[in-house]
């Protein structure tokens, strides 16, 4: 169910990010909930299969970094 949830939760955002212009305030609040939410079922999702999510980020976001720059 989560897993499903997550994929309708990130086509809802790219549906949006389609219709968003940079210039609109209300679409970008609409866009900032769909986020959130989206970020709140990855947590869920991650901590029902026991995944310490903070600690993967901080892992890939250094790999990331070092790939731009070495």
């Amino acid at each position: 169910m989560l897993s499903a949830d997550l994929v309708k939760k990130a086509g809802e955002i790219a549906e949006r990010i389609k219709m968003t212009s940079c210039s609109s305030c209300s679409g970008k609040e609409e866009l900032s909930k769909l986020l959130s939410e989206l970020l709140f079922v990855a947590f869920v999702l991650a901590e029902n299969y026991g995944v310490i999510l903070e600690e993967k980020f901080m892992q890939t976001m250094d790999d990331y970094v070092f790939g731009l720059v070495g």
